[in-house]
């Protein structure tokens, strides 16, 4: 009885990513930013609004084919995307999420979209 096998392959929402900038203590922010997830793509913007009506941030789009998953243990509901070619995406992402339930529901419809995943954790 695996409800992983049928999970949807699009998702819309907001997650934090870790951003390279710094704050005034020396570590890098977490930003909140507005994610879409379809037709095995990922990319992101500054808002929801944002999403269908201006480019992602900083041009990026994410070929989830071409990207691997991997969980972030020392960090709750955090999870990195990297990508394994240039077509798979600029640079790692790092994400977190709000809830447990956002995690599996972020990491279950990146799965679907055929992202090689490794060491994730579930509940």
């Amino acid at each position: 009885e695996s409800s992983r096998t049928s999970q949807p392959t699009s998702r819309r929402g907001y997650m934090q990513k870790k951003g390279g900038g710094t704050s005034t203590f020396g570590s890098t922010s977490w930003q909140r930013r507005y994610f879409v997830c379809q037709d095995g793509l990922l990319s992101y913007y500054m808002k929801e609004g944002d999403a269908g009506q201006k480019s992602p941030l900083k041009d990026a789009i994410y070929r989830l084919s071409s990207c691997e998953l991997v969980d972030n243990s020392k960090v709750p509901h955090a999870f990195s995307l990297i990508p394994q070619t240039k077509q798979g995406g600029p640079k790692t992402l790092k994400l977190r999420c709000d809830s447990a339930e956002e995690y599996a529901a972020w990491t279950d419809t990146l799965l679907a979209s055929n992202v090689v995943s490794t060491g994730l954790q579930f509940s």
